[in-house]
């Protein structure tokens, strides 16, 4: 048994890791006629606030329910209430949609799950609803940026992060390589919030996107949701997962080639930073090895039964490993670097043995006494690979040659075991022994003449006002006097802003000779008075109020506080001075007041004369409680078969594939060196249905491939694949 492992698992037991708002226990609510009610929310596995009658049976099932909604709402409603969010809308009108109260929760916070970029929506929810139905007309939502200042400020920094990932991602990687290359990134660039863990100190952006991405110190949701955001994104199906792992836990499933697998970041991360390290003890599992220390309700979830990369070759490996051209060069725990090549390789086999690297730890005070194991980690940039050593970092090509020491380590405080490169910047740490706790840290800068953070960068404009598309500059890079052409010294990566407004993001990462990345943004600002951007939707959810600035209700609303919530008492939005509907009335349901007396939804209260809410009853079946009161959607049809698929060699190790572009979301092209296709060498998804051509590379030179492509539509989270094309067989050059 490792003993290291075994150490650190001990730690993680004692965390008692702190869980906010939905992932613990789902909120529920109860609501007297007519007032807004606060649904409670969990923190730590302590109730906030008493449950009402029949809550304690919601909470037995509240695993059951959480996904209730992935499975059965309408997608409309999710666009319809995500764009507004992204809005920062204080008041939403939902009165169309036909949603219960008892249901509201269950689709509110399984949409948090399915969108982690909604971090700045606080999990505490109020509702108006009619009392006719019992269906919810208005949300009222609380944002948690308390400024507009902190707003741009955190948006900014996401999308400057997320340009920076997206740099990493080569076009011709498959699925496989992007979720390696995503999961290794947030092992190095999270630290996990242990000490905040201990001294009670943990905020709740550390379950959060912000606090992975933005922060930097996060827990297993943050990290969960981290690694759901990218894989998104990069248009590859994710899933949060909670449940137990020696105390409340979450982590992730994950769709390749068409079967899901698990992944747990936070135990593959460290618990004490330690710079370059990425486990892989819990990277792309089937559920039986997980079953051995997690615990969860698979109601609602995948199945993730394949155990193909169960004996993946990165479980040798406790290092970063790196993407160059085709191959993953990693360090395994035996000290040699290897460079495996999935087209040629057996995903169990290390692959191309390319140096001996080596290396002892002795312990301090005893040099003749070593630890077991290996501490090298590794890093990349440009055209070099960099490993650190005990007292030193080396550098060599990706060929293994010109090995040669970069720096000499400083060794007062210990021996190095831990190494990352940030920018032009390289750090490392030195401490008594592995895991610890205390390390001293050490930087040096690369100092590379063709950095990418040196190049005079210019935009042709800094700024668009917005028109319901996206908007990109062009973009000039010179150095020393030379301009650069994209594609041959740099290529370009966008982040664009959710929603549409706000700060965009670019990457200029450096080819060949060039190296480093560099991140600039541009703003993406309000359309101009009397513009109205977009594509014409009507709006379904009925005469919403206009928004104010940061999202708040314009006039006529409760002037919100300095978090985005109401003002004047939180338990009634719709309370006096609240401007909800048309005299007062909550819009929604045609039906007279069948009690007289009885309070309407807008702000009555019991006792006094109301007139009749205006407009129309929501549509659909509104008897009973939960999704049910919503007509289940038709199933999705699978796209047609791709037809007049094309190969042919374009270059040494690449193929250019092209075929008939059509309706759907998206392609998968797969290549084998079988004609039955019973080894696949190759998986390349291409996202976006409006392409019909892609490169792709890192094949075996002068062998011939047969390739077939199929095309998928995405619902919910999920693919669904259309008929393989014929196969095609070419020979590359």
């Amino acid at each position: 048994m490792d003993v290291n492992k075994t150490w650190k698992r001990k730690i993680i037991a004692a965390l008692g890791a702190v869980f906010a708002g939905t992932l613990t226990f789902m909120p529920f609510g109860t609501a007297e006629a007519g007032l807004s009610e606060e649904i409670p929310v969990f923190e730590s596995g302590v109730r906030l606030e008493a449950p009402a009658e029949g809550a304690e049976k919601l909470l037995e099932n509240r695993t059951q329910k959480k996904f209730a909604y992935a499975a059965r709402a309408e997608e409309s409603f999710e666009d319809y209430l995500v764009s507004r969010l992204y809005q920062r809308q204080a008041q939403i009108n939902v009165s169309s949609y036909g949603i219960t109260v008892d249901a509201m929760s269950d689709v509110f916070y399984t949409m948090l799950y399915r969108h982690p970029e909604l971090y700045f929506v606080s999990t505490r929810l109020s509702y108006s609803y009619n009392p006719v139905n019992g269906n919810v007309t208005i949300l009222t939502v609380r944002y948690l940026e308390k400024t507009p200042e902190e707003r741009a400020q955190n948006q900014a920094k996401l999308q400057e992060e997320t340009a920076k990932l997206l740099a990493m991602i080569d076009e011709d990687m498959t699925d496989l390589e992007k979720i390696i290359v995503v999961h290794d990134y947030l092992c190095l660039d999270v630290e996990y919030a242990y000490a905040e863990l201990q001294n009670g100190t943990l905020s709740d952006d550390a379950h959060t996107l912000k606090g992975a991405v933005i922060d930097k110190r996060a827990v297993c949701d943050g990290y969960s949701n981290a690694f759901t955001y990218y894989m998104q994104l990069l248009g590859i199906p994710c899933r949060m997962v909670t449940g137990t792992a020696q105390s409340d836990h979450a982590w992730n499933q994950v769709e390749l080639d068409g079967k899901w697998y698990l992944v747990d970041l936070t135990w593959d991360d460290e618990v004490w930073d330690d710079y370059g390290y990425a486990g892989h003890e819990y990277f792309l599992k089937d559920a039986a090895y997980f079953q051995q220390t997690h615990a969860w309700e698979t109601s609602g979830l995948e199945a993730c039964d394949d155990a193909f990369y169960n004996e993946g070759f990165w479980n040798d490996t406790d290092a970063q490993m790196v993407y160059h051209e085709g191959g993953m060069y990693f360090i395994r725990n035996d000290g040699k670097l290897y460079r495996h090549d999935f087209a040629e390789d057996e995903i169990t086999e290390p692959g191309t043995l390319v140096a001996e690297i080596g290396g002892r730890w002795g312990v301090v005070g005893n040099e003749n006494v070593f630890y077991k194991g290996n501490y090298v980690k590794l890093a990349a940039r440009g055209q070099k690979l960099y490993y650190s050593m005990p007292a030193g970092i080396f550098i060599c090509g990706f060929d293994g040659n010109g090995q040669k020491q970069f720096l000499a380590a400083d060794t007062s405080q210990g021996y190095v075991y831990g190494m990352k490169l940030t920018g032009d910047a390289l750090y490392y740490q030195t401490a008594e022994m592995a895991h610890a706790e205390t390390r001293a840290v050490y930087e040096s800068r690369i100092d590379a003449a063709h950095s990418m953070e040196k190049a005079e960068i210019t935009l042709s404009q800094t700024g668009f006002p917005y028109n319901g598309e996206e908007q990109y500059p062009s973009v000039t890079v010179k150095m020393d006097g030379l301009t650069l052409e994209e594609n041959r010294d740099y290529k370009l990566t966008w982040s664009y802003p959710l929603g549409g407004i706000g700060t965009a993001a670019f990457a200029v990462s450096g080819i060949g000779d060039y190296e480093g990345t560099a991140v600039g943004t541009y703003q993406i600002t309000e359309p101009e008075e009397g513009e109205q951007p977009g594509d014409g939707e009507t709006n379904p959810g009925g005469d919403e109020n206009k928004p104010g600035e940061d999202g708040n209700p314009g006039e006529g609303g409760n002037k919100p506080g300095e978090d985005g919530s109401p003002g004047g008492d939180e338990s009634d939005s719709g309370g006096d001075g609240t401007n909800l509907g048309e005299d007062g009335n909550q819009p929604g349901g045609s039906e007279t007041n069948p009690g007289g007396n009885e309070p309407q939804p807008g702000g009555s209260r019991p006792g006094e004369n109301v007139d009749p809410p205006r407009g129309n009853q929501p549509s659909g079946n509104t008897s009973g409680s939960g999704m049910d009161s919503k007509p289940k959607p038709a199933s999705v049809k699978a796209p047609a078969k791709v037809k007049k698929l094309s190969v042919k060699a374009s270059s040494p190790r690449k193929v250019r594939v092209s075929w008939k572009k059509q309706s759907c979301d998206g392609y998968r092209i797969q290549l084998s060196l079988q004609a039955n296709f019973k080894k696949i060498a190759k998986t390349v998804t291409v996202r976006g249905g409006k392409s019909a051509k892609k490169t792709v590379s890192g094949l075996k030179e002068k062998k011939k491939y047969y390739v077939r492509i199929q095309a998928y539509r995405q619902v919910n989270g999920k693919r669904v694949y259309g008929t393989f094309s014929k196969k095609v067989k070419v020979r590359t050059k």
